[in-house]
């Protein structure tokens, strides 16, 4: 899911470039985009950490409460 996750920004910010680059005139920056969808795609990962964990223990809980 993580690589999903950073294809997806990378393909938005490329698409966000173009069109930027259409509409101004010049390109603005990739250099700046992809510091932007980096910080991004760390931060949407960090979440999807955060849910396998939650998913696991409340999993770890079930089965306690099972026994």
């Amino acid at each position: 899911m993580k690589v999903l996750i950073w294809l997806g920004c990378l393909f938005l910010a490329t698409i966000l470039n173009t069109l930027l680059g259409y509409v101004i005139g010049f390109k603005a920056g990739v250099f700046v985009f992809y510091l932007i969808v980096a910080y991004i795609a760390k931060k949407l990962c960090e979440k999807w950490d955060e849910h396998k964990e939650s998913q696991v223990k409340s999993q770890k809980e079930n089965r306690k409460t099972l026994v």
